[in-house]
């Protein structure tokens, strides 16, 4: 996976479904911090999905997210996030700036090809999309990349409108 990060330390939020999703997401994390991805130090904030429902857990995790500059969400589910999950996700991508620069959905191996991961991976796709994001999608050994690249200002005012009507369920 190569990540485009300027030199120095890495955040990334870890948001992730169980206990399994949770070591895939931290493999991932030691692959890139081994291959030499990572010049500073890689720091990064775990967040379980069930957490998410409380209030304070759920502003804590946009929080995290909006300083990140990658976020990973780790789930065995293919076609849909719980909708809390869902909701944070909008959340974050409607009040980023810069960050998070890079998201990162992974997906339980399961001999289907990736394409075929479901709802999921397509929804964070279409709202990585809207932030400008790079996007990244892995199951086992496959790697997938989509680079939106960053934008400010006017530009970012059309993609939360964007990512608003999605939230909203329309397109």
């Amino acid at each position: 996976m190569q990540m485009n990060f300027s030199a120095g330390n890495i955040k990334v939020l870890v948001a992730y479904d169980n206990f399994s999703s949770g070591c895939r997401a931290m493999e991932i994390l030691k692959r890139l911090a081994g291959r030499g991805g990572v010049s500073g130090e890689l720091t990064h904030f775990m967040m379980r999905f069930d957490l998410m429902a409380d209030a304070t857990f759920f502003e804590l995790a946009v929080s995290e997210a909006l300083v990140a500059d990658m976020v990973v969400i780790a789930t065995m589910e293919r076609m849909e996030l719980p909708q809390r999950v869902q909701d944070w996700v909008v959340q974050w991508i409607l009040r980023k700036q810069d960050a998070p620069q890079a998201l990162v959905a992974t997906f339980e191996e399961n001999g289907n090809k990736m394409k075929e991961a479901g709802g999921v991976a397509e929804y964070l796709e279409k709202l990585a999309g809207y932030g400008r994001i790079q996007f990244f999608s892995t199951e086992g050994d496959q790697v997938r990349k989509v680079d939106f690249g960053m934008v400010k200002g006017d530009d970012w005012a059309v993609d939360s409108a964007l990512v608003r009507q999605q939230a909203a369920g329309k397109n």
